[in-house]
């Protein structure tokens, strides 16, 4: 995969954090620990139990959340790089409707963290 991305899933009695190699190559210390706190952050907040994955969708508001506690605990300027990072990527989606969803939702997150 040619973008930054990081994951993490709920594997029953434990969890997968994925991140893809562009993140690592691309990313400072400092923005690694940010991206990997936000998926952790959605564990610590309840976001990927069993239970909340079958009643809930994924919203902007719960990637904000996972933000504001990663830059709680790395650093705000350290998530804020993260954000923009993820937003130059997005601006190479292929298709334009993606594109603009992404730059959308990023551009969200990123003023929710201002």
């Amino acid at each position: 995969m040619t973008y930054l991305s990081a994951t993490v899933e709920n594997l029953g009695s434990y969890y997968y954090v994925g991140v893809t190699r562009m993140l690592v190559e691309r990313s400072t210390d400092a923005e690694l620990r940010a991206a990997l706190g936000h998926e952790i952050a959605h564990i610590v907040l309840g976001h990927r139990t069993p239970r909340f994955e079958l009643t809930h969708n994924r919203t902007a508001q719960y990637e904000q959340d996972a933000d504001a506690l990663s830059a709680r605990w790395f650093g705000k300027a350290a998530m804020h790089s993260v954000l923009e990072k993820l937003r130059a990527d997005a601006r190479r989606l292929p298709k334009a409707s993606h594109r603009r969803q992404a730059i959308i939702e990023l551009n969200a997150r990123i003023n929710a963290l201002q």
